[in-house]
């Protein structure tokens, strides 16, 4: 339950914004008929969120919004008011205000907005807390550095070199905490990263401590954007004694699996009621325009969820030990748990065993989703296998309109598409990590093909031989008519 303290010196509007956002059963609602009030409430009460008036005797909206951000933080705050000049919204977004909503209007529009705008902020304020109790309470340094400054550094990095959090971002280059023989090869690594010439790297180096002595410390960074502009987000620890803090480091990573398994947990749980709540409305609701948006919303919904998705399986990725798995066996059980009526499917693999991540099958199950997608006049998908050199390469290609040739290397992209599935960017990202890769070689009009080089030790063989070409075909449909 979310619990909002609202505050307006008008009582009759106090007891229907309370009955209003009430009704869902989500938000139990305090009233304070001044802001004077109301601190004297947020010193005896725990709020989740603040929804204020602007224009009241004594101390207005904004006014009490500045002793809120000093004495409570970053507590939501919601302006909720019938005074809409400029100079007003632009003050309470300055000062930190979450959102401005101004009355009058639709009372049923303007109050569902104000629900959800609560929802919205105290979700927000939720998952950045998570955030900083994962970055902060990390066992390992964390940093953010746009250009030569750090934009960020967590307690644990600052302590590595003998600073605070603060000196360091404000005081220091990158530079300043790297030894004199080293600063050329961390510069050259940075830039790789700004450039795009290299998203990620993980290399070590000697780093300056404020007593200057050196330190050996391992850094891992990755390209990433911050208002435009690109970044290099980064974990960093020192290498000595390194078994000791390998062992912390596998208790954080531990930690941050559940903290994000809790996080995703908390959001679908408030995602399916949301959800809801919105089918709820829907059918309560005649007006044809707010049912387009309230579709719109459901939309955005399920976009979320499958974001949700997405991100659990990117983390699982590399945590369970690769294990040997029969890649004819795979793609069959996938084929008959999609169903599907077309098109065909040719399996000519043989007994091929892989050593790969046991998420593999996502892999094979998004080639089958594509394929149908947007094969547009796909009947056949072929799979097969050929030695190449010491590595074997197993070969998915299909008889649809193919791929563009200025799109080949573009669909492994992170984002890449309009489709929020598993993508063929995870896709590679699973498979690398014993040193397969993926690469896209048909021909545009003709069909798409997607080989996989598996590198030794990483293939074998059961039971029939390779040199024995089988031919499995599925029947999902007896015939194509």
């Amino acid at each position: 339950m979310i619990h909002v303290l609202c505050v307006d010196d008008e009582p009759d509007l106090l007891a229907i914004t309370k009955a209003f956002l009430e009704l869902p059963g989500t938000i139990a609602v305090d009233t304070a008929t001044s802001a004077q009030q109301a601190l004297e409430m947020l010193g005896l009460v725990s709020y989740d969120a603040l929804v204020s008036d602007f224009q009241m005797p004594g101390m207005d909206g904004i006014a009490l919004l500045v002793r809120i951000r000093k004495d409570q933080g970053d507590l939501p705050f919601i302006l909720f008011t019938g005074r809409g000049r400029e100079e007003i919204v632009i003050e309470a977004l300055n000062q930190g205000a979450d959102f401005y909503l101004q009355k009058g209007g639709d009372p049923k529009s303007q109050f569902t907005e104000l629900y959800h705008k609560i929802l919205q902020a105290v979700s927000r304020r939720e998952a950045d807390e998570k955030f900083r109790i994962l970055i902060e309470e990390s066992l390992v340094g964390v940093y953010i550095i746009k250009d030569d400054r750090f934009l960020h550094v967590n307690d644990r990095l600052a302590a590595l070199f003998g600073y605070t959090p603060d000196e360091i971002i404000h005081d220091l280059r990158v530079s300043d905490l790297v030894a004199m023989e080293d600063r050329d090869l961390v510069a050259s690594n940075l830039q790789m990263r700004f450039s795009g010439e290299q998203k990620s790297v993980h290399y070590a180096f000697r780093g300056r401590h404020r007593d200057g002595g050196s330190i050996d410390v391992e850094v891992a960074g990755t390209r990433a954007v911050f208002h435009g502009q690109p970044i290099v987000v980064g974990t960093l620890m020192e290498m000595t004694g390194f078994r000791k803090v390998d062992r912390d480091l596998i208790l954080a990573n531990r930690k941050i699996q559940l903290l994000n398994t809790l996080t995703r947990h908390d959001i679908a749980n408030r995602l399916t009621v949301l959800r809801a709540r919105l089918m709820t409305v829907k059918k309560h609701c005649a007006d044809p325009v707010l049912r387009k948006q309230l579709e719109k919303v459901d939309d955005a919904g399920k976009d979320i969820y499958n974001l949700l998705e997405t991100a659990r399986i990117y983390q699982e990725i590399g945590v369970i030990t690769p294990q040997w798995q029969n890649v004819h066996e795979i793609i069959t059980t996938e084929w008959k748990r999609m169903a599907m009526p077309s098109p065909t499917l040719s399996l000519m693999l043989g007994g091929l065993e892989v050593c790969a991540d046991p998420l593999l099958d996502r892999v094979f199950a998004n080639l089958l989703e594509n394929t149908v997608r947007h094969g547009v006049h796909v009947t056949e998908i072929r799979v097969s296998c050929r030695r190449s050199g010491a590595g074997m390469t197993v070969i998915w290609e299909d008889n649809g309109v193919g791929i563009a040739a200025d799109l080949k290397e573009r669909i492994f992209e992170e984002g890449f598409g309009t489709n929020t599935g598993l993508g063929l960017f995870l896709c590679r990202e699973i498979v690398s990590g014993t040193g397969i890769t993926i690469t896209e070689t048909g021909i545009p009009g003709k069909g798409a093909r997607f080989e996989f080089f598996i590198p030794e030790h990483n293939w074998r063989v059961s039971g029939d031989s390779l040199g024995v070409s089988v031919n499995s075909l599925i029947e999902k449909t007896n015939t194509q008519s």
